[in-house]
């Protein structure tokens, strides 16, 4: 395998530890852009980093150990452990970016899938997106670009051509008459972190903290407008009844019939949950063509539920408050298993949980939060339910 410069690898690494500087990142991205050997290198090495991370889900592995053996493995196969400490921030989950929109159409989406790739045609987006201090761009070439907040610039595709504009947080891309070849860009936005694109068809898109989006620079006139996400986002879509929106998440469609609702697809949960708050939505297989027969259409106040395994869907009423809570930047809790509770304050805050009190892991609670830091959730929990925890880093031990 092709190895790393010494001083790439040390960029690399606080890449993914979260303690690059903009100087340093911008000399990486000039890097991996100098060849298409560089990109897959890359590409590769954070693969193989997510699959060390992945582990924790299956195992409850010590992560930082997972992370050295990928080290060991990628720069030297044969020679003594490198040791590596990886430090992240607590950060708050931030929410107060989400405003309530006034269009007709709205489309919430809330998808988590960790690492796919959408039939062949979403790029790769590492888990490693959590870890990482920096909004890209990702062109049709392959080349990544670094975004700032406070930018205001002329967007160009990979032949220096204008297709939209960069204002602060947000992206506005332009719609191209008469073009044919569907050209994608994919957005990626880290853990503590928020953007706003607005598509070539007037849909606006809130991607939130560990997202990715990908999605065509232009849709074509006659085709479906189709859009592949990872992580949360709250969508509110231009109507056009001649080019249906379908959100597709990993195993399943969303079929927009103008709405607004939620959708949740987690990796490690067993179901694909989707709620329906107003308007109408149809869910089904991403294997299966669309029909009204093989599709299961949703009337506001329901929740289907699509079984990953048996490839099923069953429908039942949803507690709203709850299922939509994050859009007010609230998370609620109504009878939730502990351990439940734990995979949600580990992808809303970017820290580790570690359980060792196993008596309460199956133990149900109740419990709402506004904003709150990570250490006013945990002071929460040890006020009211006689929780104890210590914070060490980024890692949080329940005893």
């Amino acid at each position: 395998m092709q190895e790393f410069p010494p001083h790439i690898f040390k960029l690399v690494t606080s890449y993914i530890n979260n303690s690059i500087s903009n100087r340093e990142f911008d000399e990486l991205t000039k890097w991996i852009n100098h060849s298409p050997e560089n990109r897959q290198l890359f590409k590769d090495y954070l693969y193989l980093y997510k699959k060390s991370r992945s582990l924790k889900f299956a195992e409850s592995l010590d992560t930082d150990k997972a992370w050295s053996k990928t080290i060991e493995k990628l720069q030297t196969p044969n020679a003594l452990k490198i040791e590596q400490e990886t430090k992240h921030k607590i950060t708050k989950s931030g929410f107060k970016f989400l405003q309530i929109l006034k269009y007709a159409s709205i489309l919430v989406v809330f998808i988590t899938t960790g690492f796919y790739v959408y039939n062949n045609n979403f790029s790769s987006q590492p888990d490693t997106v959590k870890e990482l201090n920096q909004i890209t761009l990702q062109l049709e070439n392959g080349d990544i670009q670094v975004l700032t907040d406070v930018k205001d610039e002329h967007l160009l595709n990979s032949k220096g051509e204008i297709v939209g504009e960069q204002k602060g947080n947000k992206l506005t891309y332009s719609k191209i008459k008469n073009q044919q070849e569907l050209i994608y860009n994919t957005l990626t936005i880290p853990y503590g972190k928020h953007f706003e694109i607005s598509l070539s068809d007037g849909t606006k898109v809130y991607l939130n903290a560990g997202s990715s989006l990908k999605y065509p620079v232009n849709f074509i006139n006659g085709s479906e407008r189709k859009v592949f996400l990872t992580g949360e986002a709250y969508f509110d879509v231009e109507k056009d009844a001649k080019h249906p929106f379908i959100v597709n998440s990993g195993e399943m469609n969303v079929r927009v019939l103008g709405t607004e609702f939620n959708l949740s697809s987690y990796p490690e949960d067993k179901n694909i949950k989707t709620v329906l708050v107003e308007g109408a939505v149809s869910v089904y297989n991403a294997e299966d063509a669309y029909t009204s027969s093989s599709s299961t259409k949703l009337s506001p106040g329901f929740k289907a539920s699509f079984n990953k395994g048996s490839k099923t869907v069953s429908v039942k009423k949803a507690d709203l408050d709850m299922e939509t809570a994050w859009v007010k930047g609230r998370i609620i809790f109504r009878k939730t298993l502990f351990s439940d509770i734990i995979k949600k304050l580990e992808r809303q805050y970017n820290v580790s949980i570690e359980n060792n009190n196993l008596e309460i892991g199956n133990q149900r609670f109740a419990a709402s939060f506004d904003n709150e830091t990570i250490e006013e959730v945990l002071e929460s929990f040890n006020t009211n339910f006689n929780i104890d925890y210590t914070i060490k880093e980024n890692k949080i031990i329940i005893h």
